[in-house]
């Protein structure tokens, strides 16, 4: 049951549907409120998911000199593109790598002063996850092809827990537990910029809509709240040019450009990676038909805030763990998009946006109604699709604190 389905139901319950655009909008949003809120709430098995993220060793580099600068360099190949966002130690200081330009040239957050043979730890300390996750259910390391370790399930554990028993940062060897973690959190742009033409094939006839956001170390900010619009006219022969404000040289913030063309929903992204030094980008192409296409990442609703965990102790050789978390349902925005949920229950998704609209219309009977036929689809989805979050259960005395962590071992049933 698809988005344009979800709305005339309402529409039909509620004996009212104008057709206009803004009333279609409107209840969208009312459909989208209800639905995110419910998809996410529960660990419900069509909203989990799985994905491999790799959590990499420390790497220890050799320095160039430099003499209080934000660049640092390096004599040989030392610097990757994951280190963008995570820790590097010198001299006995932690700094964050804000950039990598090459494998010998990268920025950090605080000018340094380094001679030529110094060194240098980076640690991945923290594991960042899906920008889609909203809870972990679990994190395990599984083989999928030969050669790779299978360890099984880490253990889930609370940041008290670590706190208790003195899980320090600085410990590494093989991991076998998971402590959540401070989210990263990419703030937007405050100002998306200026919107002008300049002379090139025209689009295809139009209103096209823009949104500017940032890139950092592979995670999105959300968008600018301004919205830019360029009305594309077939015989005029000009395209958008959007002037962008530089950032700080070395900052790692990139921007984004994202389009809703005429007849969609929903922004996807138009242009990424824009460099740091800003200034007039010119669009030239068109965007074609193929703009829906599922390979075109629509733009983030994470809102710049992405989950991380860290590893306890730190692993000490790269790790391709698996993780299985719950996911925030994508928002329903294009007529044909279809909520997450099964197909036999899919019109709760309406059912939730109505009670409102009838408490709104003081429609008692109606809302009752209603009301029952949601306590019913509850019921019947808890049955077939609802499983239980990461836990552990501890046995034991109350002589004092310590490592509530065991080994693994095998539970028995004794009778």
């Amino acid at each position: 049951m698809n988005l344009d389905a979800l709305v005339a139901m309402l529409g039909n319950r509620t004996d009212y549907a104008p057709g206009t655009d803004n009333y279609f909008e409107q209840v969208r949003d009312l459909i989208n409120e209800a639905y995110l809120a419910f998809a996410c709430g529960r660990a419900w098995t069509f909203a989990q998911r799985e994905a491999r993220v790799t959590a990499h060793a420390d790497v220890t580099v050799t320095l160039s000199a430099v003499t209080s600068t934000k660049n640092i360099a390096a004599p040989a190949s030392a610097f990757l593109a994951w280190m963008e966002g995570h820790i590097i130690e010198i001299d006995g200081e932690e700094y964050e790598i804000t950039q990598v330009d090459s494998a010998t040239s990268a920025w950090i957050d605080t000018a340094v002063s380094t001679s030529t043979g110094d060194t240098a730890i980076i640690k991945q300390r923290y594991v960042d996850l899906p920008e889609d996750c909203v809870d972990v259910l679990q994190v395990s390391q599984m083989a999928r092809v030969s050669g790779e370790s299978t360890e099984g399930r880490y253990a889930p554990l609370s940041r008290a827990e670590g706190e208790m028993n003195g899980y320090d940062l600085l410990r590494t060897g093989s991991p076998d537990r998971w402590i959540p973690a401070d989210p990263a959190v990419v703030p937007a742009p405050v100002t998306a910029g200026t919107l002008s033409t300049t002379a090139g094939t025209a689009w295809t006839a139009g209103v096209y809509k823009f949104k500017v956001g940032y890139k950092y170390g592979e995670r999105y900010s959300g968008p600018c709240h301004t919205e830019l619009s360029h009305t594309a006219v077939s015989t005029s022969a000009v395209v958008p040019v959007i002037t962008l404000p530089a950032l700080d040289t070395g900052s790692g913030y990139k921007y984004v450009i994202y389009c809703k063309p005429p007849g969609y929903a929903a922004y996807r992204i138009y242009r990424d990676d824009i460099a740091e030094t800003g200034g007039a980008t010119t669009l030239n192409t068109s965007p074609g038909t193929a703009w829906a296409a599922p390979s075109r990442a629509r733009m983030t609703e994470a809102g710049g805030v992405n989950q991380r965990i860290r590893l306890y102790p730190r692993q000490d050789a790269d790790v391709e763990l698996t993780i299985r978390y719950l996911r925030r349902a994508p928002q329903l925005l294009e007529k044909s998009d279809t909520p997450i949920i099964p197909a036999p229950h899919q019109r709760i998704a309406g059912h939730l946006a109505l009670l409102p609209l009838l408490t709104k219309k003081t429609d008692n009977v109606a809302r009752s109604l209603v009301e029952s036929e949601v306590k019913s689809a509850i019921l019947a989805l808890e049955r077939r699709y609802l499983t239980q979050g990461s836990r552990r259960w501890v046995r034991a005395g109350w002589g004092g604190w310590s490592d509530t962590m065991a080994q693994r071992r095998t539970l028995t049933h004794t009778g």
